[in-house]
């Protein structure tokens, strides 16, 4: 796995610490005992972080800083080179045993054949915030976001509001003699390009696809004329990403073929649609909270149920069962639980598999006795409820239509 790095001021390699896990395997006595074996505590963090916390009291410093480290181990430390010192370092991408590295100011190319002794190949100096980098063979693309960036990779700002020697959005260097990189192209996007990823489509050999996220304020027309910052316009463009299409055999060629709204409803087409909101699997502490849950709701189901219009003490016998399950299996009774109009109040819904299925009570999810809904049962959710409708309204229409053949039919008789 690749992932993305920021660090300012420093080039810094480390490597995994690979941990043993010794484990006993005797078999020399096997439990033959009936008793169920106590379920793992899925809350409880798989790896134990330090403690005391080897952060807390660290010296201060440049270059000299106190460091603390866990579960990895530093190979080296390089210091940014003169053009780079004190200025913001983004990404890293790696093309053979070399690394990448964006800058504020540019971006370097490291060799780190030898990880105890990097290599600084080139440092070229060519300002734009972000600068994240990516590599695809033998082309490396550079986000330029700031409306501070220039064209010729100057370090004097454009001035003017409306600028033709400004660059917000992609840079396209020849990387195939990395120690001479080519500046190919400039891609124009109407928010700069914070970070971008770089897409390649199996059933496409001949392209490879860029896919632009800018945040920073949309560029006058007058800059850009595809721009539109006009809040009120559906199609503005906020809240959008730019696909850029880069020929392999040409990427100078390279342009902005899409720009698709990212909360588009894809059954309407709205650019302000969020028909799937957001949600999330179950954490530790959720899967614990409902492995408990479950257990007492299970214990719940086997209690005699407490039928309508039963004297008072059969409410009270529940209620004395139900606390009893929910202190032996550690489960907290909230203490609003109290069925409303039950008998005298039932704890947790009642006693019974009735009582539990009703489910009026149940966990922190969708319904009485569901876990929290996960992204994907949210968005199952909604394409059915989609559907759904799309039924309803065929389902009107053909009823509509019957309901019009038949007037006509009538209608026709008596004519005759």
């Amino acid at each position: 796995m690749v992932s993305k790095i920021r660090r300012g001021g420093a080039f810094l390699v480390a490597s995994l610490a690979l941990a043993g896990c010794g484990s006993s395997s005797s078999m020399s006595s096997v439990s033959t005992s009936a008793t169920p074996e106590r379920a793992p505590d899925l809350s409880a963090p798989l790896i134990a972080a330090p403690s005391p916390d080897p952060r807390v009291g660290l010296k201060a410093g440049l270059q000299d800083a106190g460091s603390a480290i866990w579960n990895m181990r530093l190979v080296s430390h390089t210091p940014s080179p003169p053009d780079f010192v004190g200025i913001t370092n983004s990404d890293l991408a790696f093309h053979g045993t070399n690394v990448i590295q964006g800058n504020y100011n540019g971006f370097q190319i490291w060799d780190i054949s030898n990880p105890m002794a990097p290599r600084l190949r080139l440092g070229t100096v060519c300002p734009a915030s972000q600068s994240d980098v990516s590599v695809y063979n033998n082309l490396l693309f550079v986000s330029a976001e700031a409306p501070t960036a220039r064209l010729d990779c100057g370090k004097d700002a454009p001035a003017e509001v409306v600028s033709k020697d400004r660059i917000r959005g992609l840079r396209i260097f020849d990387i195939t003699d990395i120690d001479h990189p080519k500046y190919l192209a400039n891609v124009q996007t109407c928010r700069g390009s914070h970070t971008h990823t770089v897409v390649h489509d199996p059933n496409d050999a001949n392209n490879v696809y860029v896919y632009i996220s800018g945040t920073s304020a949309i560029r006058p027309s007058e800059e850009l004329p595809r721009c539109n910052a006009n809040t009120w316009d559906p199609n503005n463009s906020d809240f959008r990403i730019e696909v850029i299409k880069v020929p392999l055999a040409h990427p100078e060629l390279a342009e902005v073929v899409s720009s698709p709204a990212i909360f588009a409803d894809p059954t309407s087409g709205a650019a302000d649609a969020l028909l799937y909101p957001q949600g999330h699997g179950a954490s530790p502490l959720d899967t614990a909270a409902n492995r408990i849950h479950a257990q007492f709701d299970s214990a719940r189901a086997r209690l005699m149920p407490v039928g309508g219009g039963a004297p008072a003490a059969d409410s009270a016998r529940c209620n004395a069962q139900v606390d009893s399950v929910a202190r032996a299996t550690g489960y907290q009774i909230p203490a609003a639980r109290i069925v409303p109009g039950g008998q005298d109040g039932l704890l947790a819904g009642g006693c019974g598999a009735a009582a539990v299925a009703r489910g009026r009570f149940g966990g922190r999810g969708r319904s009485g006795n569901a876990g929290p809904p996960t992204r994907e049962q949210l968005n199952a959710d909604a394409f059915a409820a989609a559907v759904k409708a799309l039924t309803r309204r065929h389902t009107a229409r053909k009823s509509m239509a019957s309901r019009s053949s038949m007037v006509f039919g009538r209608h026709s008789r008596r004519g005759c």
